[in-house]
C-alpha cells in the first residue's frame, strides 16, 4: 500500500494495519493433527493469518508454504527477496491453465519432510500426530498444490480442502470429467460467488461427483441476479480475496482506499460486496468443522448432515 502512493492515506494508517494480530493457545504434552497450507499465485501466507491462525487457535499445526518464483515477493534467511517471475504469472499461463510444478514441488517437500527429519521441523515434530495430516490452499496453491497432490498421492494426505480453485479450466463454460470427479478423501470445493457471475453461470448443476465425502460449497444467496453480473467490475456478492486477509481488513482506512484507489470492490478478483467479516468467520466455520470432522473425528452438523452454515451459501453432497 505504501508503495502505491494512494493519495489520503496517513502513514498511520498504514502502521495500524502492522499491528493487526491474530491469537493462539499454547499446549504442551499433545499431539496435534497437520495441515499444509499453500497461498495463491502473487500472494504469500502472510495474508492468510485470518484463516491459519484460527486453525492454530483450534488445536491444528498449520505448515504454511511461500512458493518461491509464484509470490509476489518471498524473503530468504539471508536477505535476499526473490521476486515472481512474470512468465508463470502470465495471462497465457492462466488461460491454458498450465499447473504449476514449482508449487507442486514445494508442497511435496515440505510433505516428505514431515518423515526424513528436516532440521528445521526437529523441534515440531513430537508435538505432530502424523496421521491425520490435511491440505488447504487457495487459487493456484488449492488447483495445483492441494488438487494435484491429493489426485496425484492420495495417501499423503487424510482430508483437503480448495478455496476458490477454478472449477474447470480457464476460459472453458463447462469441466471436464476428471475436473469433477470425486476425490478418494474426504474433501471440500468452496467456491466464491464471482466464479457464477464471470464464467459459470451453471456452476451449481455440474454433476459434482461426491462420493468419498466429497462437498461444494458456494459463498453466494440461492437467488442471484445474473443481469447484475458485468464484466470487469461486477458487483458480486463474494470475490477471489474474501478468502483472503483483505475479507476483513477493507475496512482499515488505509485498505479501504487502497481499494478505492484499484477499483477493486466488488470484482472477482477481489473482495466481494458482502460482509467481509461475517464472510471471514463463515469461511473459517466451514473450513474449522471439516477439519474437525475427517482429522479430530468431532461430528459436524454441516457434514453430517449436509446443511449449509449460512442462508448466503449453498452447499452440495452426496446426503441429499
Amino acid at each position: 500500500i505504501r508503495l502505491a502512493k494512494v493519495p489520503g492515506i496517513k502513514e498511520k494508517d498504514i502502521i495500524a494495519l502492522g499491528k493487526i494480530k491474530t491469537f493462539i493457545i499454547a499446549s504442551k504434552n499433545k499431539k496435534f493433527p497437520v495441515i499444509l497450507f499453500d497461498p495463491g499465485s502473487g500472494v504469500e501466507v502472510q495474508q492468510y493469518g485470518n484463516i491459519i491462525g484460527n486453525l492454530v487457535s483450534h488445536g491444528y499445526i498449520v505448515l504454511a508454504i511461500n512458493n518461491t518464483f509464484i509470490g509476489s515477493a518471498i524473503a530468504f534467511p539471508d536477505g535476499r527477496i526473490v521476486q515472481h517471475v512474470a512468465e508463470i504469472l502470465s495471462k497465457k499461463t492462466i488461460l491454458e491453465y498450465h499447473l504449476h510444478p514449482e508449487i507442486l514441488g514445494d508442497v511435496l517437500y515440505v510433505r516428505h519432510s514431515l518423515y526424513n527429519g528436516n532440521p528445521l521441523l526437529s523441534k515440531f515434530i513430537t508435538l505432530m500426530d502424523l496421521k491425520h495430516i490435511g491440505i488447504l490452499g487457495h487459487s493456484a496453491g488449492a488447483q495445483t498444490g492441494v488438487n494435484l497432490a491429493v489426485r496425484k498421492y492420495p495417501k499423503l494426505f487424510q482430508a483437503g480442502i480448495s478455496l476458490d480453485g477454478p472449477p474447470s479450466l480457464m476460459g472453458r463454460k463447462s469441466p471436464k470429467p476428471s475436473q469433477i470427479q470425486a476425490f478418494h478423501i474426504p474433501f471440500l470445493r468452496m467456491l466464491s460467488a464471482g466464479w457464477r457471475c464471470f464464467y459459470y453461470p451453471n456452476i451449481m448443476q455440474y454433476d459434482f461427483k461426491l462420493d468419498n465425502n466429497n462437498y461444494v460449497v458456494l459463498l453466494a444467496h440461492k437467488k442471484i441476479s445474473l443481469k447484475k453480473c458485468g464484466v470487469p467490475h461486477a458487483l458480486f456478492y463474494t470475490g477471489h480475496m474474501n478468502f483472503t486477509d483483505e475479507s476483513s481488513l477493507q475496512y482499515q482506512p488505509a485498505y479501504k482506499a487502497y481499494l478505492q484507489h484499484k477499483k477493486l470492490i466488488g470484482h472477482l478478483w477481489n473482495v466481494g460486496t458482502a460482509d467481509g467479516v461475517h464472510i471471514s468467520k463463515l469461511i473459517n466455520s466451514y473450513v474449522l468443522q471439516f477439519f474437525n470432522q475427517y482429522l479430530k473425528n468431532i461430528p459436524s452438523q454441516a457434514y453430517s448432515h449436509c446443511k449449509s452454515l449460512s442462508r448466503d451459501s449453498i452447499m452440495l453432497c452426496n446426503k441429499q
